[in-house]
Protein backbone atom coordinates (compact mmCIF):
# COMPACT_ATOMS: atom_id res chain seq x y z
CA UNK A 1 0.00 0.00 0.00
CA UNK A 2 3.03 2.23 0.08
CA UNK A 3 2.75 5.31 -2.12
CA UNK A 4 5.78 7.33 -1.16
CA UNK A 5 7.03 10.37 -2.97
CA UNK A 6 9.55 13.14 -2.54
CA UNK A 7 7.71 16.45 -2.65
CA UNK A 8 9.87 18.70 -4.78
CA UNK A 9 8.50 22.01 -3.53
CA UNK A 10 6.86 22.13 -0.12
CA UNK A 11 4.43 24.86 -1.06
CA UNK A 12 3.19 22.75 -3.95
CA UNK A 13 2.16 20.12 -1.42
CA UNK A 14 -0.24 22.46 0.35
CA UNK A 15 -3.42 21.52 -1.45
CA UNK A 16 -6.73 22.69 -0.06
CA UNK A 17 -9.85 20.54 -0.16
CA UNK A 18 -12.62 23.13 -0.54
CA UNK A 19 -16.30 22.26 -0.22
CA UNK A 20 -18.13 21.80 -3.50
CA UNK A 21 -21.72 22.96 -3.31
CA UNK A 22 -22.81 20.70 -6.15
CA UNK A 23 -23.48 17.17 -4.88
CA UNK A 24 -23.05 14.12 -7.08
CA UNK A 25 -26.29 12.81 -8.54
CA UNK A 26 -26.43 9.69 -6.35
CA UNK A 27 -26.94 11.74 -3.17
CA UNK A 28 -29.90 10.03 -1.48
CA UNK A 29 -32.87 12.09 -0.36
CA UNK A 30 -32.65 10.81 3.21
CA UNK A 31 -28.87 10.44 3.47
CA UNK A 32 -26.77 13.60 3.18
CA UNK A 33 -23.00 14.08 3.10
CA UNK A 34 -21.23 17.41 3.56
CA UNK A 35 -17.47 17.77 3.04
CA UNK A 36 -15.43 19.70 5.64
CA UNK A 37 -12.48 21.67 4.32
CA UNK A 38 -9.06 20.17 5.06
CA UNK A 39 -5.45 20.52 4.00
CA UNK A 40 -2.59 18.03 3.63
CA UNK A 41 0.10 17.83 6.27
CA UNK A 42 3.75 17.31 5.36
CA UNK A 43 6.13 15.11 7.34
CA UNK A 44 9.90 15.47 7.22
CA UNK A 45 11.17 11.91 7.28
CA UNK A 46 14.67 11.59 8.79
CA UNK A 47 15.95 9.06 6.30
CA UNK A 48 18.75 8.62 3.82
CA UNK A 49 18.16 10.10 1.36
CA UNK A 50 15.82 12.63 3.06
CA UNK A 51 12.22 12.57 1.83
CA UNK A 52 8.87 14.11 2.66
CA UNK A 53 5.46 12.55 2.96
CA UNK A 54 2.10 14.20 2.63
CA UNK A 55 -1.17 13.18 4.23
CA UNK A 56 -4.33 14.57 2.68
CA UNK A 57 -7.21 14.43 5.15
CA UNK A 58 -10.72 14.55 3.74
CA UNK A 59 -13.45 14.93 6.34
CA UNK A 60 -17.22 14.92 6.02
CA UNK A 61 -20.43 15.00 8.04
CA UNK A 62 -23.04 12.33 7.24
CA UNK A 63 -26.67 12.72 8.30
CA UNK A 64 -29.44 10.13 7.91
CA UNK A 65 -32.77 11.98 7.94
CA UNK A 66 -34.69 8.72 8.47
CA UNK A 67 -33.98 8.17 12.18
CA UNK A 68 -34.93 4.49 11.93
CA UNK A 69 -32.07 3.75 9.53
CA UNK A 70 -28.67 4.08 11.22
CA UNK A 71 -25.59 4.99 9.22
CA UNK A 72 -23.72 1.71 8.66
CA UNK A 73 -20.50 2.34 6.74
CA UNK A 74 -18.38 4.92 4.94
CA UNK A 75 -15.71 4.87 2.26
CA UNK A 76 -13.61 7.48 0.47
CA UNK A 77 -11.48 7.83 -2.63
CA UNK A 78 -9.81 10.44 -4.84
CA UNK A 79 -10.72 10.78 -8.48
CA UNK A 80 -10.92 13.09 -11.45
CA UNK A 81 -14.54 14.19 -12.08
CA UNK A 82 -15.82 12.96 -15.43
CA UNK A 83 -19.15 12.40 -17.10
CA UNK A 84 -21.13 10.03 -14.91
CA UNK A 85 -18.51 9.57 -12.22
CA UNK A 86 -14.78 9.75 -11.45
CA UNK A 87 -11.70 8.44 -13.24
CA UNK A 88 -8.17 7.67 -11.93
CA UNK A 89 -9.69 6.39 -8.71
CA UNK A 90 -7.40 6.17 -5.66
CA UNK A 91 -8.77 4.50 -2.51
CA UNK A 92 -8.14 6.05 0.91
CA UNK A 93 -5.35 4.53 3.01
CA UNK A 94 -7.45 4.99 6.16
CA UNK A 95 -11.15 5.68 6.75
CA UNK A 96 -13.12 5.87 9.98
CA UNK A 97 -16.78 6.63 10.76
CA UNK A 98 -17.34 8.22 14.17
CA UNK A 99 -20.97 8.21 15.26
CA UNK A 100 -22.31 11.27 17.02
CA UNK A 101 -25.88 9.97 17.23
CA UNK A 102 -28.12 7.39 15.56
CA UNK A 103 -28.59 9.73 12.60
CA UNK A 104 -25.32 11.65 12.40
CA UNK A 105 -21.66 10.77 12.07
CA UNK A 106 -18.32 12.18 10.97
CA UNK A 107 -16.14 10.56 8.32
CA UNK A 108 -12.37 10.99 8.35
CA UNK A 109 -10.33 9.67 5.42
CA UNK A 110 -6.56 9.87 4.89
CA UNK A 111 -4.56 9.58 1.66
CA UNK A 112 -0.78 9.20 1.85
CA UNK A 113 0.12 10.58 -1.57
CA UNK A 114 2.16 12.98 -3.64
CA UNK A 115 0.35 16.27 -4.31
CA UNK A 116 -2.65 15.33 -6.44
CA UNK A 117 -2.90 17.02 -9.85
CA UNK A 118 -5.27 19.99 -10.22
CA UNK A 119 -8.90 19.10 -10.65
CA UNK A 120 -8.81 15.96 -8.48
CA UNK A 121 -11.62 15.52 -5.99
CA UNK A 122 -12.01 13.78 -2.66
CA UNK A 123 -15.19 11.69 -2.61
CA UNK A 124 -16.96 10.40 0.51
CA UNK A 125 -19.76 7.83 0.33
CA UNK A 126 -21.90 6.56 3.21
CA UNK A 127 -24.63 3.93 3.43
CA UNK A 128 -27.27 3.04 6.02
CA UNK A 129 -28.93 -0.17 7.13
CA UNK A 130 -31.74 0.34 4.62
CA UNK A 131 -29.27 0.20 1.72
CA UNK A 132 -29.53 3.91 0.91
CA UNK A 133 -26.34 5.68 -0.15
CA UNK A 134 -25.24 9.29 -0.03
CA UNK A 135 -22.20 10.71 -1.79
CA UNK A 136 -20.53 14.10 -2.13
CA UNK A 137 -17.17 15.41 -3.28
CA UNK A 138 -14.73 18.28 -2.83
CA UNK A 139 -12.53 19.71 -5.59
CA UNK A 140 -8.92 20.50 -4.61
CA UNK A 141 -7.47 23.98 -5.00
CA UNK A 142 -4.51 25.99 -3.69
CA UNK A 143 -4.79 27.65 -0.25
CA UNK A 144 -4.74 31.46 0.01
CA UNK A 145 -1.49 33.26 0.87
CA UNK A 146 -3.05 34.44 4.15
CA UNK A 147 -2.59 30.88 5.46
CA UNK A 148 1.15 31.57 5.81
CA UNK A 149 1.27 35.11 7.21
CA UNK A 150 1.35 34.22 10.92
CA UNK A 151 -1.90 36.12 11.60
CA UNK A 152 -5.46 35.13 12.44
CA UNK A 153 -7.36 36.76 9.60
CA UNK A 154 -9.60 36.06 6.61
CA UNK A 155 -12.12 34.09 8.70
CA UNK A 156 -9.51 31.78 10.26
CA UNK A 157 -10.39 30.00 13.53
CA UNK A 158 -6.77 30.30 14.75
CA UNK A 159 -3.44 31.58 13.46
CA UNK A 160 -3.20 30.24 9.89
CA UNK A 161 -5.72 27.47 10.61
CA UNK A 162 -9.44 27.01 10.09
CA UNK A 163 -11.50 28.82 7.50
CA UNK A 164 -9.76 28.34 4.16
CA UNK A 165 -6.57 27.01 5.78
CA UNK A 166 -5.47 23.78 7.43
CA UNK A 167 -7.86 22.55 10.12
CA UNK A 168 -7.22 23.70 13.69
CA UNK A 169 -6.26 20.86 16.02
CA UNK A 170 -9.06 21.42 18.51
CA UNK A 171 -10.45 17.98 19.29
CA UNK A 172 -7.64 16.89 21.60
CA UNK A 173 -4.18 15.35 21.70
CA UNK A 174 -3.32 11.85 20.54
CA UNK A 175 -1.08 9.60 22.62
CA UNK A 176 0.86 6.81 20.90
CA UNK A 177 1.87 3.93 23.17
CA UNK A 178 4.56 1.59 21.83
CA UNK A 179 7.56 -0.31 23.23
CA UNK A 180 10.90 1.48 23.22
CA UNK A 181 12.77 -1.55 21.91
CA UNK A 182 11.89 -4.86 20.26
CA UNK A 183 13.64 -7.68 18.41
CA UNK A 184 13.40 -7.73 14.62
CA UNK A 185 10.61 -10.01 13.42
CA UNK A 186 8.68 -9.97 16.69
CA UNK A 187 5.08 -8.74 16.88
CA UNK A 188 4.36 -5.69 18.97
CA UNK A 189 1.20 -3.99 20.17
CA UNK A 190 0.64 -0.28 19.53
CA UNK A 191 -2.25 1.75 20.90
CA UNK A 192 -3.48 5.25 20.09
CA UNK A 193 -5.55 7.05 22.72
CA UNK A 194 -6.96 10.49 23.43
CA UNK A 195 -7.94 11.54 26.95
CA UNK A 196 -7.46 7.94 28.04
CA UNK A 197 -9.82 6.46 25.43
CA UNK A 198 -8.71 4.35 22.45
CA UNK A 199 -9.41 5.91 19.05
CA UNK A 200 -9.25 4.77 15.44
CA UNK A 201 -6.30 6.56 13.85
CA UNK A 202 -3.77 6.42 11.05
CA UNK A 203 -0.35 5.09 12.13
CA UNK A 204 2.66 5.69 9.89
CA UNK A 205 5.81 3.64 10.48
CA UNK A 206 8.98 5.10 8.96
CA UNK A 207 11.81 2.57 8.61
CA UNK A 208 15.53 3.46 8.95
CA UNK A 209 15.95 2.83 5.20
CA UNK A 210 13.31 5.45 4.35
CA UNK A 211 10.55 2.97 3.42
CA UNK A 212 7.21 3.51 5.14
CA UNK A 213 4.19 1.42 6.06
CA UNK A 214 0.73 2.73 6.87
CA UNK A 215 -1.76 1.12 9.26
CA UNK A 216 -5.16 1.82 10.79
CA UNK A 217 -5.91 1.00 14.42
CA UNK A 218 -9.12 -0.77 15.46
CA UNK A 219 -12.01 0.88 17.32
CA UNK A 220 -10.12 0.55 20.62
CA UNK A 221 -7.00 2.12 19.17
CA UNK A 222 -4.99 -1.11 19.02
CA UNK A 223 -2.69 -2.29 16.26
CA UNK A 224 -0.50 -5.39 15.91
CA UNK A 225 2.56 -4.93 13.71
CA UNK A 226 6.00 -6.41 13.00
CA UNK A 227 9.28 -4.56 12.63
CA UNK A 228 11.38 -6.35 10.03
CA UNK A 229 14.31 -3.92 9.76
CA UNK A 230 16.92 -3.20 12.41
CA UNK A 231 17.66 0.36 13.49
CA UNK A 232 15.61 3.32 14.74
CA UNK A 233 12.00 3.53 13.54
CA UNK A 234 9.70 6.54 13.74
CA UNK A 235 6.01 6.01 14.46
CA UNK A 236 3.46 8.79 13.87
CA UNK A 237 -0.22 8.64 14.85
CA UNK A 238 -2.64 11.11 13.30
CA UNK A 239 -6.37 11.73 13.17
CA UNK A 240 -8.17 14.69 11.62
CA UNK A 241 -8.56 17.51 14.14
CA UNK A 242 -6.22 16.01 16.75
CA UNK A 243 -2.63 16.87 17.61
CA UNK A 244 -0.43 14.04 16.24
CA UNK A 245 1.81 11.89 18.43
CA UNK A 246 5.27 10.51 17.60
CA UNK A 247 7.42 7.74 19.08
CA UNK A 248 10.87 6.38 18.33
CA UNK A 249 11.43 2.64 18.39
CA UNK A 250 14.75 0.79 18.40
CA UNK A 251 14.67 -2.54 16.55
CA UNK A 252 17.61 -4.80 17.31
CA UNK A 253 18.70 -7.96 15.58
CA UNK A 254 17.48 -11.26 17.03
CA UNK A 255 19.89 -13.62 18.77
CA UNK A 256 19.33 -16.18 16.04
CA UNK A 257 20.70 -13.73 13.47
CA UNK A 258 24.03 -14.08 15.29
CA UNK A 259 23.77 -17.75 16.30
CA UNK A 260 23.10 -19.16 12.84
CA UNK A 261 26.11 -17.46 11.14
CA UNK A 262 28.28 -18.51 14.11
CA UNK A 263 27.14 -22.12 13.77
CA UNK A 264 27.79 -22.06 10.04
CA UNK A 265 31.27 -20.67 10.66
CA UNK A 266 31.90 -23.34 13.31
CA UNK A 267 30.86 -26.10 10.92
CA UNK A 268 33.21 -24.72 8.26
CA UNK A 269 36.09 -24.50 10.73
CA UNK A 270 35.48 -28.06 11.96
CA UNK A 271 35.30 -29.36 8.39
CA UNK A 272 38.58 -27.64 7.52
CA UNK A 273 40.28 -29.06 10.63
CA UNK A 274 39.05 -32.56 9.80
CA UNK A 275 40.27 -32.30 6.21
CA UNK A 276 43.67 -30.99 7.26
CA UNK A 277 43.99 -33.67 9.94
CA UNK A 278 43.18 -36.48 7.53
CA UNK A 279 45.59 -35.07 4.96
CA UNK A 280 48.41 -35.02 7.49
CA UNK A 281 47.69 -38.59 8.55
CA UNK A 282 47.72 -39.77 4.94
CA UNK A 283 51.02 -38.05 4.35
CA UNK A 284 52.54 -39.51 7.54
Amino acid sequence: MDRLGAWGVLSAALVLLSFSASPVSCQAADLKVKIINSLPKVYDVRSSPPSEYGVVWCAGVAEDLNSMMDIKSASAFMGAPSAGGFSDRLEADFTTLREESTIKGRVYAAFVVDPPPPGMACVIEVSDNAGDKGLNHSIMSNPPSSCKNGLQDEGEEGVDCGGGCVYCQSLGDLSLEAPLEIVSGEEMTVQVTSAGEGVEALVMAFKPSGESIFYGTDESGFLEMKADETGRWKLVAELYGYKPSEKSLEVRASLMSYVIPALVLLVIVVAVVVVVSRKRKSQG
